[in-house]
């Protein structure tokens, strides 16, 4: 075991939030869109070739590129509590990591849009005693870390 995965293993009974599946929901829903915008295109009256022509374009160079960019994103979101601090970490393709002592933060906040509400996950904004403000959006279980804070830590 490395270094690095020594240094990321959670405290006993310690929640830890990574990425949430609705990080891919705006993927999916421009392969549906661009989907529905060829189907018109191709089949409807008149028959657009051209349209139909951009939209295959569209579904083959930016579904994937979008699909990539999720998926780097995915892989280095986590927000672990440890003892005496809290790491925060998100980024692609440049990774962005910051480990805060714990007596540093001043709040951990829960911050859910209405289609998080629906679809679970969220993010938590972290706000350190120098007025510094850390958001971390698309975590699977980001009431868990603010519940954490409510409690004391």
């Amino acid at each position: 075991m490395s270094n690095e995965q020594d240094q990321q293993q959670p405290d006993a009974g310690r929640p830890v939030a990574r990425a949430h599946w609705t990080i891919y929901l705006p993927t999916i829903l421009v392969a549906l869109l661009w989907a529905a915008f060829y189907l018109r295109a191709r089949f409807g009256e008149p028959e657009m070739p051209a349209i139909a022509t951009l939209c295959l374009v569209v579904e083959a160079a930016a579904v994937p590129t979008l699909l990539l960019l999720a998926w780097g994103r995915a892989r280095n979101l986590l927000v672990m509590p440890s003892s005496g601090d809290l790491l925060l970490q998100s980024g692609f393709p440049l990774k962005q990591a910051m480990r805060v002592a714990m007596d540093q933060i001043r709040s951990v906040r829960l911050r859910r849009g209405p289609v998080q509400r629906l679809l679970g996950g969220g993010a938590i904004v972290v706000t350190l005693i120098s007025g510094k403000r850390v958001v971390i959006n698309d975590l699977d279980r980001p009431a868990d870390i603010a519940a954490l804070f409510a409690q004391g830590r």
